[in-house]
């Protein structure tokens, strides 16, 4: 019997392969731990892949530290987690990347999920979903294309005919997908829940708090999390050049530009917006078109800058040395500023932190009698202003949007991320099912009925 298994040292996971006889004694084992190192060099954070000789691993060093160069480090990271994982693996089963057959697919699968099989098994300290074994499957297809790797296995697809789409001649359209051998089914009803999200009633409480503490900081990024549906590193990475106005039409209107600058940090990013590597692709087309613009009423330009004036003019004075350390890169060409800085800051005078902010909105969540969901990633309160822009447009607005101009406004790549705010809810679906039960008993007055003791037939 094959038994895999897996425990900490430091940080790192050390992964094992043990082969045991019938009579229960251990022939063979193995280790693999292939450590991937961070290293910061002229302002750009590497990630160095090495086995377990400490000999760097080439394809891997390109496609983490080159092809991957425009792509934020927590990306590079969960990249280099699946790739390491693969290489452990690999490792342990003595093959090498350019030998991967449909065998050593199976396995990696297995592996990676930490569930297997009568003659292989797992003692794993984590066992993965469906969707995150496809995600580092997704990975690896990326890496071995941009590197040249050759593995049939992992790219075969199969093509199947829609029956309930047509192209503009009216024929069925024609789609590919990656096969059951290489990805995983995953349960659809996960894809359909309606995150969690704030209620009109909700927001209202919150923001009532917060204009009870005179708080300008939480009125501020409430409103563009859910009157304007902003990503919450999109709010953070805000500086003074992206709050501006500009001509629309031959109209002065207030915006917000969302973009993604050298200086910014991991919690600071614009999702889907290119990451510049070089101070001079600021000057560049393709990151001037890399970026948002969202419109913003006047009221809320005013709430911007009076937050601006006060607590930027505070801080200047109170903590200069910690104030200098907000200082953003100018990406505008025609930007008037002598100096750029963050918008947000913390009582310190320091960038204001997603960490920071989540353990204000806590308290305001807490005094609000809003329920938190701890210890649960789903629990992301600063998102759930996003998912509550969403859900008022889509249901609580007297004129709800289309699918189409949702997705404009939340900026989704798909009409699918879209498309889960017009399912039920589970308030919507219950209220349903007990209008269909009445429905049903008004029809059937019997359905009420229970048989009387002794009326039902039992076979002897």
């Amino acid at each position: 019997m094959i038994t895999y298994s897996s425990y900490k040292s430091g940080s790192q996971t050390i992964y094992q392969k043990h082969i045991i006889r019938d009579d229960g004694s251990e022939a063979y084992s193995r280790s693999a731990r292939f450590p991937f190192i961070h290293v910061e060099k002229d302002g750009f954070e590497y990630i160095m892949p090495y086995n377990d000789d400490m000999v760097p691993i080439r394809e891997a060093f390109d496609y983490l530290n080159y092809d991957m160069a425009d792509r934020p480090i927590t990306s590079r990271t969960q990249a280099a987690t699946a790739i390491r994982i693969l290489y452990c693996y690999l490792s342990l089963a003595n093959i090498d990347i350019h030998n991967i057959d449909a065998d050593t697919l199976r396995g990696l699968i297995r592996f990676i999920r930490g569930v297997g099989t009568v003659q292989e098994q797992f003692k794993m300290d984590t066992v993965r979903s469906a969707g995150t074994v496809n995600i580092y499957l997704a990975t690896y297809r990326t890496f071995f294309s941009s590197r040249g790797i050759a593995c049939e296995p992992l790219f075969q697809r199969s093509v199947t005919q829609g029956t309930m789409s047509t192209d503009d001649a009216g024929l069925p359209i024609k789609t590919e997908h990656y096969t059951m051998k290489n990805n995983l089914r995953t349960k659809q009803y996960e894809d359909r829940a309606i995150p969690k999200y704030i209620s009109p009633d909700q927001f209202a409480k919150l923001y009532k708090l917060a204009l009870k503490k005179k708080d300008l900081c939480a009125l501020v990024i409430m409103r563009l999390g859910y009157g304007y549906g902003l990503r919450l590193g999109e709010i953070l990475g805000l500086t003074l050049e992206d709050v501006t106005e500009v001509s629309i039409d031959n109209q002065i209107t207030p915006v917000l530009f969302i973009r993604n600058r050298l200086s910014d940090k991991d919690f600071q990013f614009g999702k889907n917006l290119m990451h510049p590597t070089d101070i001079r692709q600021y000057k560049s087309k393709d990151y001037t078109n890399a970026r948002h613009r969202i419109i913003i009423s006047d009221d809320m330009y005013e709430l911007i800058l009076n937050y601006i004036e006060t607590e930027h003019s505070k801080m200047m004075q109170a903590r200069p040395a910690n104030y200098s350390q907000t200082l953003a890169d100018i990406v505008s060409r025609h930007c008037e500023l002598e100096e750029n800085h963050y918008v947000f800051l913390n009582r310190y005078g320091r960038v204001l932190s997603d960490q920071t902010w989540g353990n204000s909105l806590k308290k305001y969540f807490e005094e609000a009698d809003i329920p938190i969901d701890r210890n649960t990633k789903e629990g992301n309160l600063s998102h759930r202003f996003r998912h509550g822009f969403a859900m008022f447009h889509a249901h609580f607005s007297e004129h709800p949007w289309t699918a189409l101009k949702l997705q404009h406004a939340m900026r989704h790549k798909s009409i699918r991320s879209t498309l889960i705010y017009y399912n039920l809810t589970e308030e919507d679906e219950r209220r349903e099912k007990e209008a269909m039960q009445k429905e049903l008993y008004d029809t059937i007055p019997e359905l009420k009925l229970l048989p009387e003791e002794g009326d039902v037939n039992a076979d002897e």
